[in-house]
């Protein structure tokens, strides 16, 4: 079992997006909001442990870029793995324009 754990860095966008949609989701439900945030939180500890967990999009550009996508219920979680630390882009739903939202994804 791996004991190590990867140090993530989430971008200031990736903050934002975080911010951002516990926000949205608290201004109905904040039971729900909490919930939410546990999840990602859960998920953001895999990835420092097991890095490579996430899926290899089917975009080429994301390809390129060597970033993976990890899903949280309805948001995806697009990262990369920049070597001992873990790059976090962005969080999106899932049903948002992602492909308009991602064009400056690699100018870190």
């Amino acid at each position: 079992m791996r004991t190590n754990k990867y140090p993530e860095r989430l971008l200031s966008t990736t903050e934002q997006d975080l911010q951002d949609l516990l926000s949205f989701i608290v201004a109905d439900n904040v039971p729900a909001a909490l919930a939410q945030a546990d999840r990602i939180e859960k998920k953001r500890n895999a990835l420092s442990t097991y890095p490579g967990l996430g899926e290899i999009p089917n975009d080429q550009k994301l390809v390129r870029l060597d970033c993976r996508i990890v899903v949280v219920d309805n948001y995806l979680i697009f990262y990369k793995i920049s070597g001992e630390t873990i790059l976090m882009y962005r969080m999106i739903h899932g049903a948002r324009d992602i492909s308009r939202l991602l064009t400056d994804l690699g100018n870190d």
